[in-house]
């Protein structure tokens, strides 16, 4: 992944950094065939087409045009590449050490060596798609009642319409609370969507 500078920011399989500040991070995709290299999920799997053409991902076939497409320099998006690749080459990662763990080995691409994590992003088409990181359930969503009943943008109730999970503006805000924190908040409101719906009253 790079930043708006185009310089390497996190590891692509780790947790990317929280901030409170909007980020806007790019993730080079490997061009092979339209693939991507990474997790074992994604093996053999090409880049729709329909998202290239919402715009949700970008594809240029130099670097130069890719840079420009999403508004960093090329100067530096090369030169961040050519780094990577020569690390891909020798088979290390000394940003963040990817390959180095079983973990990392397992979700990479387990044909390519020496590193199953890293492989080289040498042949175009070039694809890169923009990230906003956000804190786990609280990236915001349609707004509730707290009967779940989802409410429009003249803060009516829309009949019949109950939503929950991280699909919603949940009561955490901006802070997640900790690990089970969305699960809990779904399994809350179902529970009070489910009883609302059948008209019956929440007990105290």
């Amino acid at each position: 992944m790079i930043d708006g500078l185009a310089h390497t920011l996190i590891s692509t399989v780790r947790a990317a950094p929280a901030t409170r500040d909007e980020i806007a991070i790019f993730v080079k995709i490997a061009a092979t065939g339209g693939g991507s290299q990474g997790a074992n999920l994604f093996q053999r799997r090409r880049v729709p087409e329909v998202l290239i053409a919402k715009g949700v991902i970008t594809r240029a076939e130099t670097l130069a045009d890719l840079a420009r497409e999403i508004g960093v320099r090329g100067d530096e998006l090369t030169r961040t590449m050519l780094r990577f690749n020569e690390f891909t080459v020798m088979g290390l990662d000394p940003d963040f050490g990817r390959g180095q763990s079983a973990f990392n080995d397992c979700v990479g691409n387990p044909g390519h060596r020496p590193n199953a994590a890293i492989g080289p992003l040498d042949r175009p088409p070039y694809f890169a798609t923009k990230i906003i990181p956000g804190d786990v359930g609280t990236c915001g969503g349609v707004i509730t009642n707290e009967h779940a009943h989802v409410i429009d943008d003249n803060d009516q109730v829309i009949d019949g319409l109950y939503a929950t999970g991280n699909i919603t503006a949940t009561v955490m805000g901006r802070t997640y609370l900790g690990a089970g924190g969305s699960i809990a908040n779904i399994m809350v409101f179902v529970y009070v969507a489910a009883r609302h719906a059948a008209g019956y009253e929440i007990p105290n």
